[in-house]
């Protein structure tokens, strides 16, 4: 998810106008005259007859008694064109449209990061981007809305209940049939798309770069194995100094507290500890410096203590091969909407978490706790799986 930023004020403007009870909100968004890039390839790519949002146009079709699908997005909103790829543009989504005749509209706004999050706030509970809004016929009021990462089965859920027929094998129309089938655009299989090409692994050694990362990998995998030892530790009223000095002799190796965040903390190294717990280093820390604002990152050699969001920021990215929770990659993308809903929902948006799907590999970048929270949460998965098939 991409949450909008500010930017260059543009004489374009155009306005969402949504109405909630007898009060108007309106959301202003700067909009560059001449459709853009997104709108021109999501126009190439899907036989959906997109049209550039259009506000007054908007207005006029729902209150005539059209579903009226609007999506917003950007170049730089990270799950844009993944939503138009696997949730929007497939054959399902389509012949709904087309049985329908939803009207489908596009707002880019690629050239112009904005900030009016508080005002999506307002109106819509949200601050980012994508955003898919369906509008019901004859209401303009609380539309229907999908945002950030959402899946095929939600947005035929939503066209549904916006007054859709679900579309059967028996009555669904052509790809390129129902509204605007005579100015067909083509199927997704160019720019969202492009043709597979097969790699090969090159001759010869590995080389130095991936060296240094599998060794780099290691390292780190050999201090979180330390994380999970178990002790009994207690500190009474020790300043957090000697707690970090006890816990680096106890483990083996190097606990210490970056200046800097401790100073963005408001927290000093003299800040009196009292504990009496018995439990993995890993979850020691947890009860010690999320009182205080503080998270901590792995290193090579060790942990460094650092502010939450610092802890996110410059945490490492992870690979997980969801091929042991997952049969296909439509079950893999519904994991990764899980995980965004349930792990630390507000620091995706607001804080630099970030994750991504490659085949069946999902790479996230997250604090070390919100790594944790996905292990558990998907071998949680695994073992339900397992049940599944072992009755």
């Amino acid at each position: 998810m991409t949450r909008l930023t500010s930017g260059v004020r543009n004489p374009w403007v155009w306005s969402i106008t949504c109405f909630l009870g007898t009060s108007i909100y309106c959301v202003s968004i700067l909009v560059a005259q001449e459709p853009l890039r997104y709108v021109q390839l999501a126009q190439q790519q899907s036989a959906l007859d997109w049209e550039p949002f259009d506000e007054p146009r908007l207005q006029q079709l729902v209150s005539q008694g059209n579903i009226v699908m609007v999506y917003f997005t950007a170049e730089w909103a990270v799950n844009g064109k993944r939503n138009l790829e696997v949730a929007i543009h497939t054959p399902k989504v389509r012949e709904t449209v087309n049985k329908n005749r939803v009207i489908s509209m596009i707002a880019d706004l690629t050239q112009n990061p904005l900030s009016f999050q508080e005002s999506l706030k307002k109106v819509w509970n949200t601050e980012s981007l994508p955003l898919l809004a369906i509008y019901r016929p004859k209401q303009l009021e609380q539309p229907i809305l999908l945002h950030d990462l959402f899946t095929e089965s939600e947005v035929l859920k939503a066209l549904e209940d916006a007054g859709g027929r679900p579309t059967s094998s028996k009555d669904a129309a052509p790809a390129g049939g129902g509204k605007g089938a005579g100015s067909s655009v083509g199927s997704v299989d160019s720019v969202l798309s492009p043709p597979v090409m097969t790699w090969s692994n090159p001759p010869g050694t590995k080389p130095d770069w991936l060296i240094r990362g599998e060794n780099a990998m290691r390292a780190r995998e050999r201090v979180r194995r330390k994380l999970d030892e178990s002790k009994e530790l207690e500190f009474n009223n020790q300043p957090l100094s000697s707690v970090l000095t006890y816990l680096s002799d106890a483990y083996g190796f190097p606990i210490h507290g970056n200046a800097k965040s401790l100073e963005k903390a408001m927290v000093t190294l003299e800040e009196p500890i009292t504990l009496n717990a018995t439990g993995s280093l890993r979850s020691v820390l947890l009860r010690i410096l999320d009182p205080l604002g503080l998270d901590y990152i792995v290193l090579e050699d060790g942990l460094e203590i650092r502010t939450g969001r610092e802890a996110i920021l410059h945490g490492a990215v992870r690979a997980y091969n969801l091929k042991h929770v997952a049969s296909n990659n439509l079950e893999g993308l519904e994991i990764v909407s899980t995980i965004q809903k349930m792990v630390h929902p507000s620091e995706w948006a607001e804080n630099g978490a970030s994750c991504h799907l490659i085949g069946s590999v999902l790479l996230v970048k997250a604090s070390e706790g919100m790594h944790d929270e996905i292990e558990r949460l998907l071998s949680q998965l695994n073992a339900m799986r397992t049940d599944e098939n072992n009755p």
